[in-house]
Order: C-alpha cells, then sequence, then structure tokens
C-alpha cells in the first residue's frame, strides 16, 4: 500500500509503522499492513486505486471549505494514469463531484480514470466503529468504476456497501 500527504511529520510516522493520531484499531491495521507514504504526489502513479480522503472544514460563515479537496485533487492529476480508479473518500455535499472534482481530473485532456464518492465515515478512537465495521454508501461515473471501488472495498471492510446511482 502506498500513500501520500503533505505533512512530512504524518509520512514519516506512517513509514515507521507508526499512526499519525490515536486510533488502536488503526494502529493496529497500520503495524500488520505497513504503508510506503511519501510527500511526493508522483507516488500515485503506482497505485491502482487513489483514494483522495481529506477534511472539508467550514469556513466562518458555515459553508463547507473545499480548498483542500480541490487542492488535493490539483496535486494528483498530473501524475494520474489511465485506467486507474479514483475514489473521493471526503465528506462533501451532493454537486462538489461535478462542480469541482470532475473538472479538475478533466482539465488533463486524453486522461481516462474511474472516478468514484464514496464518503468517509470514521470517528476516530472508536472502539465499536471502525473504518471496517462502518456501512459505506458508493457511486461511480461509470458501472466499471462502480464495480472497481465496491471490489476495493469489499477486500478492505467487512460492512455493507449501498451501491448508488451516481457519486
Amino acid at each position: 500500500m502506498l500513500g501520500y500527504d503533505i505533512d512530512q511529520e504524518k509520512v514519516t510516522l506512517i513509514n515507521r509503522g507508526e499512526c499519525p493520531f490515536k486510533d488502536g484499531d488503526l494502529a493496529q491495521s497500520l503495524a500488520k499492513y505497513p504503508i510506503t507514504a511519501s510527500t511526493d504526489p508522483a507516488i500515485v502513479a503506482e497505485a491502482n486505486i487513489v483514494i483522495v480522503a481529506v477534511p472539508t472544514p467550514v469556513t466562518g460563515q458555515n459553508e463547507p471549505d473545499l480548498r483542500p479537496l480541490a487542492s488535493a485533487v490539483s496535486s494528483i492529476v498530473p501524475h494520474l494514469r489511465n485506467g486507474q480508479t479514483v475514489v473521493v473518500e471526503s465528506t462533501i455535499n451532493p454537486g462538489v463531484m461535478d462542480e469541482v472534482v470532475r473538472p479538475l481530473i478533466e482539465e488533463r485532456a486524453g486522461l481516462t480514470v474511474h472516478l468514484a464518492h464514496c464518503p468517509e465515515r470514521i470517528n476516530p478512537a472508536d472502539p465499536k466503529w471502525t473504518v471496517r465495521n462502518i456501512p459505506r454508501v458508493l457511486g461511480a461515473y461509470t458501472a466499471a468504476g462502480t464495480d472497481r471501488a465496491r471490489e476495493f472495498y469489499e477486500s478492505v471492510i467487512e460492512a455493507p456497501i449501498k451501491i448508488m446511482a451516481s457519486p
């Protein structure tokens, strides 16, 4: 497994096999399934499935701040290759995939990726509901994108996955 983050401290901890935040279940998983992490976005070129999971903070006007998402997607787009599956896990409101994410990816002419949305549902350090057992919803722009993302999630989580008609 590979990881990309702009925070060098998190990358260093992950490469040492340490969880960058308090979550016992995730710490055990990281020890069992090591991740090679980098601050270089070029690492995404090596992946078949690319997960974009960044926070969606709220502005002073109580609006979602989509800058972290737009920045993350923009940073990986030059390194994506045809055929990859890109899943946005950030919890975003309806329309953001169409209005923000998809246009950023389509700016790179000739790039064809399977784009999906599977909102992150985790409560860090919650011993009952972990990343592995929280049910998910998943939608993509194409049937192939849905299938590829579903197969990935079925291989890493133990919870039901509700397939949606679109992202």
